[in-house]
């Protein structure tokens, strides 16, 4: 029988727990060359970390060793995905974190430091949400308009991520609200399938952060319940 395998983690980025000589035995040569071609030195280190460290998740999760796991490409936002395995995941990072989950669906998961949002960030909010989320965005006050606007943000790149069209899509073309999750929701997918998507909010971040976590629903209809829509999270390290 096959184990259902649905997972979530946000975790802190090591630079020192992977030095170069340990990345170069784990990762792929498209990744080591993606890293290179950063300008900055602390910003390949971040993705040689992140990226070494999210081969460690996955193939504990799929028990596999991780240097053996094969990446690909999907879609017009170039979606990555496990190359012949029936794995759905999705990676986020940040400066100083790291997010990742894994099922057997689609998923989409995305993680945000706070102070990008703080402010009024009219133009910013003006470009990524629908008219009726604007108007109600326009009536907070701060801090809750930074909480909000973030919240905003992450779900909807976690659906984007999720649906396989990333930020190709417009942000204000889809209208995912601020009430509490987990919120369900009908979309179409890259490729123009209709069907049903659940938010949820990711619990138990360190501070600063915001997070959200969107996954694929079977079916046509929409589900009958929402209490098991948040996929397991395994780890949440300050």
């Amino acid at each position: 029988m096959r184990v259902r395998i649905e997972a979530w983690t946000c975790r802190p980025i090591d630079v020192e727990a992977w030095p170069l000589e340990v990345c170069e035995r784990i990762l792929s040569s498209d990744e080591l060359d993606r890293a290179n071609r950063f300008i900055r030195q602390a910003d390949a280190e971040r993705f040689r970390a992140s990226h070494a460290a999210l081969r460690l998740w996955l193939g504990e999760r799929l028990e596999m060793p991780p240097a053996d796991l094969k990446f690909a490409v999907t879609g017009p936002a170039d979606k990555p995905m496990l190359d012949a395995l029936p794995w759905r995941f999705s990676l986020s990072h940040t400066d100083s974190h790291w997010a990742a989950a894994v099922g057997e669906c689609a998923v989409g998961i995305d993680i945000e430091c706070l102070d990008r949002f703080a402010g009024r960030k009219d133009g910013l909010a003006r470009m990524i949400l629908s008219t009726a989320e604007r108007e109600a965005w326009s009536q907070l006050k701060e801090p809750c308009a930074t909480h909000v606007l973030a919240q905003f943000w992450t779900r909807k790149e976690a659906l984007l991520k999720a649906i396989g069209t990333g930020l190709h899509r417009s942000m204000a073309s889809v209208s995912v609200g601020c009430e509490p999750g987990p919120v369900t929701l009908r979309a179409s997918d890259a490729e123009g399938r209709p069907g049903w998507w659940t938010l949820n909010d990711l619990p138990g971040l360190p501070s600063g952060l915001a997070g959200a976590l969107t996954r694929q629903r079977g079916g046509l209809h929409p589900p009958a319940t929402k209490c098991a829509d948040a996929l397991i999270r395994e780890a949440c390290t300050p």
